[in-house]
C-alpha cells in the first residue's frame, strides 16, 4: 500500500512556539535518557538553566534548550552517540557541512531555518537542541581565554568558508587571504586547529571551566569547577533534570544578582526563525504576511 504524504498546512505564528517546544522536549528526553544509560555527564545551562530556576521550565518566550557537557563526556557522546530514525546527531564528525565547534542533537522530520542558515543550506536542517562542550581552565586568565577565543573563530571562518551557508564576506586583502586558506586546508585539519585551540588545558580536574561557543563573553562564562559538584537536579517542564549544585553562582555570573528578576519587556526577545515545518506537516513561513 502506498504510504500516505502528511497533509501541509499552515499555522499561525502564536502557535509556533509550543509546537517547537514540543519537538525540543522530546529531544531532550532522548538526550537524557542516553546520558543516563551511558554515565554522562551533562547540565542545563545558560536560558535553560535560569528557565529551571525561576519558571521550572522553559523561559516564556525563550525558543531554544542549551546544555553543558563536561570536554571528556562531550567528545565520549560524540563517539558513542548512535543515530534513532530522523534523531539525528550534527557536528563536525557527522557533516561536512556543519560549521561550529558544538553539537546539534536534530529531528530531520522537521525544518527550522533562522538567521544565515537559509534554504540553501545543504547540511541538516532540523529542529534542534544545543550541547555545548565545557573546556578545561587552569587560570583565570582572560586575556588568554580571548586569545584561544580568536584562534577558535578565526579557524572557524575558515570552516563556514567551506559550507553552503550564505554569507557576503568582505574585508579586503584579508578576505582574500582566508579565501585562499579556506581553498587549500583540507576541512579536517581545520577543525582539528581550531578545537586543539579550545582544549589546550587537558586537566579535567582544573580548577575553571568554561564554555567557548556561548553568545556571552568569557568573564561570565568562565567558573569555578567546584561549583557544579555534586550535580543536582532541578524542574524543567515536568522532569527532574541535572544542573549545577550553586547554580546561584552561576546565574549571578552570566545574568547578574538580580536574575529572578524579569527583564524589561523590550529585553524579552528570542531568536529569528525563517521557516519552520513539523513533523506532522504543517508549516509557518515567517517571511510571509497574514500568519498571525
Amino acid at each position: 500500500m502506498a504510504k500516505r504524504k502528511k497533509r501541509t498546512t499552515k499555522i499561525k505564528q502564536t502557535d509556533f512556539l509550543p509546537k517547537l517546544r514540543q519537538t525540543q522536549l522530546k529531544l531532550l528526553d532522548i538526550f537524557v535518557d542516553f546520558c543516563n544509560q551511558h554515565g554522562l555527564i551533562y547540565y542545563l545551562s545558560s536560558g535553560t538553566l535560569l528557565g529551571a530556576v525561576r519558571h521550572k521550565g522553559y523561559i516564556p518566550w525563550d525558543d531554544d534548550i542549551d546544555i553543558d557537557m563536561p570536554r571528556a563526556d562531550y567528545e565520549k557522546f560524540i563517539r558513542t552517540w548512535k543515530d534513532q530514525g530522523d534523531i539525528k546527531l550534527d557536528c563536525y564528525k557527522t557533516s561536512t557541512e556543519f560549521w561550529r565547534p558544538l553539537a546539534k542533537l536534530r529531528d530531520e522530520s522537521t525544518i527550522y531555518a533562522e538567521g544565515i542558515q537559509t534554504e540553501n543550506y545543504r547540511g541538516m536542517r532540523g529542529i534542534w537542541i544545543d550541547i555545548f562542550p565545557l573546556d578545561n581552565v587552569s587560570e583565570y586568565n582572560l586575556p588568554k581565554l580571548e586569545r584561544r577565543k580568536h584562534k577558535m573563530l578565526f579557524y572557524g571562518e575558515l570552516i563556514i568558508r567551506k559550507s553552503s551557508i550564505n554569507i557576503t564576506w568582505t574585508g579586503g586583502i584579508k578576505h582574500t587571504i582566508k579565501n585562499i586558506l579556506a581553498a587549500i586546508l583540507p576541512r579536517s585539519l581545520l577543525c582539528w586547529l581550531q578545537t586543539r585551540a579550545i582544549t589546550s588545558c587537558k586537566d579535567d580536574n582544573s580548577k575553571y571551566i568554561t564554555t567557548y561557543m556561548s553568545k556571552y563573553n568569557l568573564k561570565r562564562q568562565t567558573h569555578l569547577r567546584a561549583k557544579y559538584h555534586p550535580i543536582i537536579q532541578l524542574e524543567f517542564e515536568g522532569r527532574m533534570l541535572n544542573a549545577p549544585s550553586d547554580y546561584d553562582y552561576t546565574l549571578s555570573i552570566i545574568y547578574g544578582s538580580d536574575y529572578m528578576q524579569l527583564p524589561p519587556v523590550d529585553q524579552r526577545v528570542a531568536h529569528s526563525p525563517i521557516y519552520a515545518k513539523f513533523s506532522d506537516g504543517t508549516i509557518i513561513d515567517f517571511r510571509k504576511q497574514g500568519n498571525d
